[in-house]
């Protein structure tokens, strides 16, 4: 499964209204037979980064390199079904 945006307005961060969605996000697409989660972020968004990274996303192999300066990362969590 690929998320294509994922967002939550400034006055609900840090509040736990991501790791919720989140988490729902991953039991849906679980159950729907997807075996990982998909995402892309912005390279320069850090605190987005370490949000999903502490969630359990890691780096795609398919992301490109911080070399090529590409302006987003590709992050991926596999999925327990």
């Amino acid at each position: 499964a690929y998320v294509v945006e994922f967002h939550v307005c400034d006055s609900a961060q840090r509040r736990g209204v991501g790791s919720a969605l989140l988490a729902q996000l991953e039991r849906l697409a679980a159950q729907r037979g997807a075996s990982c989660l998909r995402l892309t972020c912005e390279r320069k968004n850090t605190r987005a980064v370490a949000f999903y990274k502490a969630r359990g996303f890691r780096t795609d192999p398919d992301s490109p390199a911080p070399r090529q300066r590409a302006s987003y990362v590709i992050l991926r969590k596999r999925l327990v079904r």
